[in-house]
C-alpha cells in the first residue's frame, strides 16, 4: 500500500503556496518531494511545469521512506514542497 497526501486541502494549500511562488518577481529554488503514482503529486507537478518554477525534484520511495524525510518536511506524505 502506498502512501500518499489524500486529503484535497492538502493539494489545495500546495497549489496556493505554488501559485503565490509563482506570481512573485523573484522565484527561489524550491524541492519538489514527490512520488510517480501518487496522483496528488502528479497534480502538483503539472503546476510547477506549467508556471516553469525553478526546482529539484527528488523521488520519495513510499514503501521504504528515508528517515530523514519526516525530519525535513515535517510529514511522511508526498506531495510535500520546501522552501528556501
Amino acid at each position: 500500500h502506498m502512501d500518499c497526501a489524500s486529503a484535497r486541502g492538502w493539494l489545495q494549500i500546495l497549489v496556493t503556496a505554488l501559485m503565490t511562488l509563482a506570481a512573485s518577481a523573484h522565484t527561489p529554488q524550491m524541492v519538489f518531494y514527490t512520488h510517480g503514482l501518487c496522483p496528488y503529486a502528479q497534480r502538483v507537478a503539472l503546476v510547477i511545469e506549467e508556471k516553469e518554477l525553478p526546482h529539484e525534484r527528488v523521488e520519495i520511495d513510499l514503501a521504504n521512506k528515508p528517515s530523514w524525510y519526516r525530519k525535513t518536511t515535517g510529514t511522511t506524505l508526498v506531495p510535500a514542497v520546501k522552501l528556501p
